[in-house]
């Protein structure tokens, strides 16, 4: 797994991808304009077609969960993974977005000014696997939160007109922060 105990300072999109996992100390502190967390794969090939075509991210594959402890601010922020827990603050700028979801695939985009999020049920009986849960702070003026596990699909149109639709799945949000 990927240890962050530290501060990463990006003024543009910061992307931590590991299969194994990714954990935040108490003491990391994260800033970014965007940044995404995944303990999902994603191709090289659909990387480039996220970024020069599409603008959405096809994350699969790996087992690995992504945990908060510490500090995280950007205007976007996607926590992706087998499961995702945050005990730590996550805070984005006005209007901003925080994602954080658990699946076997996830798809996540922002066509325009709308937040896409698809995620494929985890099929893992890992303990904890696919779970969702925030202990933590999130703090998303005139923004959206978005917290996703099982079969989902989630599009958040804009801060008026939002829908989330699940289909069928396993896991579970536990929001307690």
């Amino acid at each position: 797994a990927t240890g962050i105990f530290g501060t990463l300072n990006a003024p543009g999109t910061f992307i931590v991808v590991n299969p194994l996992g990714i954990v935040f100390g108490p003491d990391a502190l994260v800033n970014a304009y965007k940044f995404t967390a995944s303990g999902l794969q994603i191709t090289d090939a659909k990387f480039l077609e996220g970024v020069t075509g599409t603008h959405q991210f096809e994350f699969s594959g790996g087992d690995g969960a992504v945990i908060n402890q510490g500090n995280i601010t950007a205007d976007g922020v996607a926590l992706i993974g087998k499961m995702v827990q945050n005990i730590g603050t996550i805070t984005t700028g006005p209007g901003g977005f925080v994602v954080m979801v658990a699946g076997d695939r996830v798809l996540l985009g922002e066509p325009g000014s709308k937040i896409v999020v698809e995620a494929d049920a985890v099929t893992t009986s890992a303990e904890g696997a696919g779970n969702v849960i925030n202990d933590g702070q999130i703090t998303a003026p005139a923004g959206q939160v978005v917290l996703a596990a099982g079969d989902i699909f989630s599009a958040a149109m804009s801060i008026d007109d939002k829908a989330v639709k699940v289909i069928t799945g396993s896991g579970s949000v536990t929001q307690n922060g």
